[in-house]
């Protein structure tokens, strides 16, 4: 009885193997031409069950070739498929650096059973050239098959004449130099075969054979190798002798007019414009400081709300309408009360989000943008930079085309091309940059950061390339310099009006007066008596100028000193009250907060690569061909 269940669990356990779908042959027949290329006839005997394989198979060959010269573009062309001896449709496409080839029709279904098929194919860039042999290294049947193989062989017929100089065979997983499989040569031949290979696992061939009988690329020509160094040095230096000329003639500012305080504020601008031109930019401190401005002018009543907590306490401000805006506003003033207060005369800031504020404080940035933003870019000068962008966006590009046609597709092309299409793309976004960004500073760490890895990266791979590949990296070095003396030039290029610099320099003034700490130093100038009055007019450009805690400190000696009562508190403000030196300094941060609280949204929650020879160190996977393949 157990005889018979053994019997019987062996037999079922064969009638499971057998019916896994699986590769029962694979033999290709591969001929060498003496042009270098090479006719593949691939023969794939499958079982098919109707899992993976439904309506037919599918190939995948490398279409990068890598060689002990380098890396190659290796092109197919299909010349037949057949299955069961009969012609059958197929396709192929290139994608992600490999040459897919679909056997099959989309809506036609195999039955379960065994299927032939035959692909016939050339290729080329397939021999490698070495000093005293040249050799043929391959990848029979792939190491990227969905299915186990039973059987795998390969039969290279090379050219009349040449002699065999000696063979190697590989199997195994990819990267292993296990050698179970046989060789026969034949004058002229060989034949390779191995069996019971499984999934991942393939047969990886080499021949050597007599030097020079296979035709080996041309070299490239002197304009293929230096060409496109000539070219970068012709684009270069019109290009650094044009930026330096012209920013010679235009981009070196003028001389700025002096300094001395001003103790009235420059041509009655209001608060947002003085900081605007200040920082060139409009910041969220001058919304808090149109606030202030309101307020002391009877527009609103500010107050402040306390609520006391566990651990720390919550302060929000409450904004109280007066009266109506009216023509004596500025215009940013004019938007950001009727956007404020166009639904309720009282909002509360700070404490949640709110659409009325959101879209006051844009109403009032995009209204100072339009006022003063022509003024600001007034001799940006950007028509001077269509030249050397052309220019260097020219060498860029000419780099990239040279990189994508040229033939030999070295490793080094393979590196340009991707850093250069890379740089490119940067450049044209950092090259926005000035036009959204209005710090200075900032900008110029960001050009200096983006230019110093450019051409560092430029440098470590002239450097590490060595003198057969400078005439690449030499122009990539170029390109590099070019893009970034172009980053540079943006910037430098540009010259502040002579009317703005004027507006500055009052601007200063004004600065200077509000955030001396020392009153003897202003004495010289004759400072008016500073009075709650000045006080308060002085307080919103304070705060846009960054100098609202000199400004109260001084307003407090004089408090202390007795030239100011007291018991003077504003009358447009209501909330807790130390002294003038808190109070300027935690009106000016405490409304920043809220204001940003305030405009700030709730947010949602939201649930291969191939060897280059095979003597001296082959192994399974290497050479060119293999890829793999499965059903569809």
């Amino acid at each position: 009885m157990k005889n018979r269940f053994f019997v019987f669990f062996f037999l079922l356990c064969l009638a499971v193997f057998a019916q896994q779908e699986r590769i029962l042959n694979f033999h290709s027949d591969i001929k060498i031409e003496a042009s270098s290329d090479i006719q593949v006839q691939e023969k794939i005997k499958v079982h098919a069950e109707d899992i993976n394989i439904r309506r037919g198979v599918f190939r995948v060959l490398p279409t990068i070739r890598k060689k002990n010269t380098g890396n190659y573009k290796v092109n197919y062309h299909v010349s037949s498929v057949l299955r069961d001896g009969v012609e059958e449709p197929y396709s192929t496409e290139v994608r992600d650096g490999k040459f897919y080839i679909y056997i099959g029709r989309k809506n036609n279904f195999l039955p379960a059973g065994d299927y032939e098929y035959q692909i016939n194919y050339t290729a080329d860039n397939q021999i490698g050239y070495f000093d005293t042999y040249d050799e043929f290294y391959w990848n029979v049947n792939g190491n990227y098959w969905d299915f186990p193989t039973d059987k795998v062989s390969a039969n290279i017929v090379l050219p009349h004449g040449v002699k065999v100089e000696s063979t190697a065979c590989y199997t195994g997983s990819y990267g292993e130099d296990k050698q179970d499989c046989d060789i026969e040569t034949r004058d002229g031949a060989v034949s390779y075969k191995a069996e019971n290979l499984s999934i991942g696992e393939g047969l990886t061939v080499a021949v050597a054979f007599t030097k020079g009988v296979v035709m080996a690329p041309a070299p490239p020509s002197f304009l293929e190798r230096y060409g496109i160094t000539i070219l970068s040095i012709i684009l270069l230096i019109p290009t650094l002798f044009y930026c330096y000329r012209t920013w010679d003639k235009y981009g070196r500012d003028y001389p700025s007019p002096v300094v001395v305080p001003q103790f009235n504020v420059p041509n009655n601008m209001s608060p947002g414009t003085v900081g605007m031109f200040n920082d060139l930019r409009v910041k969220s401190s001058f919304y808090s400081a149109a606030i202030v401005h309101l307020a002391i002018k009877g527009y609103l009543k500010i107050e402040e709300i306390v609520k006391k907590g566990f651990f720390a306490d919550e302060k929000y401000y409450k904004l109280i309408q007066l009266k109506e805006p009216d023509g004596n506003l500025p215009d940013e003033e004019q938007y950001l009360m009727e956007e404020l207060f166009h639904s309720k005369t009282e909002k509360i800031i700070g404490k949640k989000y709110d659409k009325d504020l959101s879209e006051s404080v844009q109403a009032f940035r995009d209204s100072l943008i339009v006022q003063n933003d022509y003024l600001i870019r007034k001799g940006a000068n950007l028509k001077l930079l269509t030249l050397p962008i052309l220019l260097v966006f020219g060498l860029n590009l000419a780099l990239i085309a040279f990189c994508y046609i040229n033939e030999y597709k070295d490793g080094g092309f393979e590196d340009t091309l991707g850093f250069s299409i890379v740089s490119l793309v940067a450049t044209l976004f950092l090259l926005t940059i000035p036009a959204f960004v209005r710090n200075f500073s900032a900008v110029i760490v960001l050009y200096s950061i983006s230019s110093i890895f450019l051409v560092g990266v430029s440098v470590l791979y002239l450097l590490g390339m060595g003198e057969d590949f400078y005439f690449l990296s030499i122009p990539r070095l170029l390109v590099s310099i070019g893009l970034s003396v172009l980053l540079f030039y943006r910037i430098l290029i540009k010259r502040p009006s002579i009317e703005l610099l004027k507006i500055q320099s009052l601007i200063k003034g004004l600065r200077m007066y509000l955030g001396f700490a020392e009153e003897k130093k202003l004495q010289y100038f004759n400072p008016p008596k500073l009075t709650p009055e000045v006080f308060e007019e002085m307080l919103p450009y304070a705060m846009v100028l960054g100098t609202d805690g000199v400004w109260g400190k001084k307003f407090q000696k004089m408090v202390e000193a007795g030239v100011v009562p007291k018991d003077y508190e504003p009358t447009w403000y209501a909330g807790n009250f130390y002294n003038f030196n808190a109070f300027t300094y935690g009106l000016n941060s405490g409304l920043a907060q809220s204001v940003t609280t305030s405009i700030t949204p709730p947010q949602s929650s939201s649930s291969g690569s191939f060897g280059s020879g095979s003597f001296g160190g082959g192994f399974s996977g290497g050479g060119g061909g293999g890829g793999g393949g499965g059903g569809w």
